[in-house]
């Protein structure tokens, strides 16, 4: 019975409180900022899985706080999601999406100088390492 509400816990509610800002944001169309960061390391890139979203892989990133630069969310992030420390960060571009209802702008960057501590939020479900073998990004970032 533990495990059954352990994975309750850990499973269902995040997504239904995911299944909630949709909701919401269906009714505001809210204008939001963010980052997502490329982190590279021999010639593989790292995904993360969101408990709220687990059937789907992305880049580590997440929304500007108030009083926030770019730069700053980046690092943060990176520290909160994959327990990572940055070196230098690199712009590969800004992007606009409006899926969800959103006007949402997201500002991505490259880094391929960090180091990780294995710690992350409880907002990630897993972390991994895939290999960058086609696409753009090849084609922006020659270390990939």
């Amino acid at each position: 019975m533990s495990f059954f509400l352990s994975e309750i816990r850990s499973s269902l509610i995040p997504r239904l409180i995911f299944k909630a800002g949709q909701l919401f944001w269906r009714i505001t169309k809210p204008i939001t900022l963010g980052i997502r960061l490329v982190l590279i390391k021999e010639n593989t890139v790292l995904l993360v899985k969101h408990t709220y979203q687990a059937t789907h892989w992305f880049l580590a990133g997440g929304g500007v706080q108030r009083n926030e630069n770019l730069l700053e969310t980046a690092r943060r992030e990176a520290k909160e999601e994959v327990g990572a420390s940055l070196g230098e960060l690199k712009l590969l571009g800004v992007y606009t999406n409006y899926f969800d209802y959103k006007s949402d702008h997201v500002v991505v960057f490259v880094c391929d100088d960090f180091t990780l501590s294995g710690v992350s939020d409880n907002e990630i479900e897993k972390m991994e390492f895939f290999s960058c073998y086609s696409g753009k990004l090849r084609g922006a970032y020659t270390n990939c």
